[in-house]
């Protein structure tokens, strides 16, 4: 699971980098999410994975363009940017699986100290 999120985590700030929609999603599901062990991630993630793949290798390879680059050219600017938006959202599903609450640190505690209340700290006694 932690190499999964590490995966979409990097593809994530690909997405969010320079260049076009379309090449920001070529460059993400090429470098980092074909990686990814759909099995291996939580079903609600899992099904939204497996259906990306599906959309994103529906095609044929041509002239030397692998089947995922042929289908992002072939879309609209909007549908490519719908797709990052997905990306995104599992990426956020993970997340919060990967940083479940029992992994987060307790917050810190406070203390009093003295308990005297007619005297001030001497940080405040000079104001």
């Amino acid at each position: 699971m932690s190499r999964n999120w590490e995966d979409f985590r990097l593809a994530v700030l690909v997405l969010v980098g320079p260049g076009t929609v379309k090449q920001r999603l070529i460059d993400a599901y090429q470098g980092h999410l074909r990686a990814v062990d759909g099995a291996d991630l939580p079903e609600s993630v899992g099904v939204d994975f497996a259906a990306l793949v599906s959309d994103l290798n529906c095609v044929k390879a041509v002239g030397g363009l692998c089947a995922a680059e042929v289908a992002v050219r072939k879309l609209s600017e909007l549908d490519a940017a719908a797709y990052s938006e997905r990306i995104i959202g599992m990426f956020v599903t993970l997340s919060r699986t990967h940083f479940s609450e029992a992994e987060l640190p307790a917050p810190p505690r406070l203390r009093v100290v003295g308990d005297d209340e007619d005297e001030l700290p001497a940080f405040l006694s000079r104001a």
